[in-house]
């Protein structure tokens, strides 16, 4: 019918990401007051805010088991959280350029992130080991997204391409291939 259900307020500033919990009971805000909010999808309320980025959030995503979250930022990190504690699990340290957007696979073993320096970085979400950097836009990532199979990750560019990547783990010895 098209009517607004809630209106989350409770950023200082502009919101950049948003992502709805797999089970669609939770909404996961990234906003450039440098703060990934959590809230209840039933009532809109407020139910954590997550703090320690040193600037803009400009990704969001829940990870598939449920207890974890996972924010990007402009301070060329991602963060993982765990949902109940608030705290942070891990830091994934290794882009050198702002993060614009980040994206796990169906499994929940991967997580691809991009920048503002046209990189796509994968990485294992258990260990936050980065697996592998894949190099071929001539400017920055707007998007990533995994295949529902967790096998290929997408890439959208400012320089007006999409890149499909296949995915294999590091020890595999597979390459990634862009078409």
């Amino acid at each position: 019918t098209g009517k607004v259900l809630h209106r989350l307020r409770d950023h200082s500033e502009m919101v950049w990401s948003v992502a709805v919990a797999p089970d669609s009971k939770q909404i996961l805000t990234g906003s450039q007051d440098r703060k990934l909010r959590l809230w209840d999808a039933a009532s809109g309320k407020l139910v954590r805010t997550f703090q320690g980025h040193a600037t803009w959030v400009s990704a969001a995503a829940f990870l598939p088991d449920g207890h974890h979250v996972l924010s990007g930022s402009y301070d060329r990190t991602l963060r993982l959280w765990n949902i109940a504690t608030g705290q942070k699990v891990r830091d994934f340290n290794g882009h050198t350029s702002q993060v614009t957007s980040i994206a796990v696979s169906p499994d929940g073993r991967h997580i691809a992130s991009g920048d503002t320096g046209n990189r796509v970085l994968l990485w294992n979400a258990t260990t936050g080991e980065l697996l592998r950097t894949l190099e071929g836009h001539t400017q920055m990532i707007t998007s990533v997204a995994f295949s529902p199979d967790g096998r290929s990750v997408a890439s959208s560019s400012y320089d007006q391409t999409i890149k499909i990547w296949t995915i294999e783990d590091k020890t595999s010895g597979d390459k990634p291939r862009s078409p």
